[in-house]
């Protein structure tokens, strides 16, 4: 019978021997039951709830819509020698929108999204493992594009615990909840609001990790970039319009966010700097003014702010939506 720790402590040997076996397999005939999920798949299933591109929202893919999903599903699920409904059923199983999920789904969702850094690692194990079989790109993208990543724990996350959070957390899952009931499924308020939580975490995590990808790691106001000191989050990753104020698929775009240094990242938030359409950064009149007054603020908002945002070749640049956003909700100076 296998365990959670299964999942949560999976060697690369363990994987590779079920890879061995998912290599093996042959797609159930129409009507046979398919054979239980290995922790390696499941895992992998997760991982899909971190993508952002493409997004997987497994809701929306199902029954005659099925082959509308992703093409990320229609290749697990050849690699899995399974249906590609089961990859977006699995899903739902593990974020609790189904209710006749194996035994540890939902736990697995819940700890992967309480450590994600710790499921990252899990995520290299199990790449590692199909390598070592030939399993290469075309059959197992790397989706999170993390292959060469070896140091997960300097991926950075903003903090968004603030009273909106909560506030918001409750409203999203009082919505889940009644969702749910509808469709005679009856959930607590600790159960909705945990479900709801992990899955704002996740997605914040996702987010984070894509757009210092973008940013090479590299602060877009100063242009350092640490990487000799990984870990210790001296480049962060921030929203341009905030957390609190998005809605879900603004809370996930990587083009709604920026990375910066610890000292740029909190005066962009606070609005004493912001970046217009043309990505020239603009101090607000009260840093002006201090610039003249106080030596540590002339040192790192003098010279050593940019002129324009620094993005390296070939990214998308962050939406002008945001930036005006940004402009006339957040920045100081903005005529409100």
């Amino acid at each position: 019978m296998t365990a959670l720790s299964d999942y949560l402590d999976l060697s690369e040997p363990e994987a590779v021997a079920q890879w061995r076996s998912i290599l093996q397999r042959r797609m159930p005939p129409p009507g046979k039951r398919q054979v239980n999920f290995t922790p390696v798949e499941t895992l992998l299933c997760y991982g899909l709830f971190l993508s952002d591109d493409p997004v997987v929202d497994p809701r929306r893919y199902g029954g005659q819509t099925i082959h509308k999903a992703p093409e990320l599903v229609h290749h697990l699920a050849v690699l899995f020698k399974r249906r590609p409904s089961s990859i977006t059923n699995k899903m739902m199983n593990l974020n609790g929108d189904r209710m006749n999920g194996a035994k540890y789904e939902v736990q697995i969702f819940e700890r992967m999204g309480a450590d994600v850094v710790r499921y990252y690692e899990l995520y290299g194990t199990a790449l590692r493992a199909a390598r070592r079989l030939g399993v290469g790109a075309r059959r197992l993208p790397d989706f999170l594009r993390l292959e060469q990543v070896t140091d997960y724990a300097h991926l950075g996350l903003e903090d968004v615990e603030n009273s909106r959070y909560e506030e918001i957390i409750e409203r999203e899952a009082a919505r889940f909840r009644a969702a749910k009931l509808q469709k005679g499924q009856e959930l607590s308020a600790a159960e909705t609001t945990r479900i709801v939580r992990h899955r704002a975490r996740v997605g914040q995590k996702a987010f984070a990790t894509e757009v210092l990808r973008r940013f090479d790691f590299t602060c877009g106001f100063c242009g350092m970039a640490p990487r000799s000191l990984k870990g210790n989050r001296l480049i962060v990753a921030s929203h341009i319009k905030p957390w609190a104020d998005s809605t879900n698929s603004e809370r996930r775009d990587p083009r709604n966010g920026v990375a910066a240094c610890p000292t740029h990242d909190a005066a962009f938030d606070k609005g004493l700097i912001t970046v217009n359409g043309g990505l020239r950064v603009h101090r607000s009149r009260r840093l002006r003014a201090s610039l003249q007054q106080d030596e540590g603020v002339e040192h790192n908002f003098g010279e050593s702010l940019r002129e324009a945002l620094v993005l390296p070749l070939g990214i998308e640049q962050p939406r002008p939506a945001y930036l005006r956003w940004h402009h006339e909700h957040v920045y100081q100076d903005s005529l409100r």
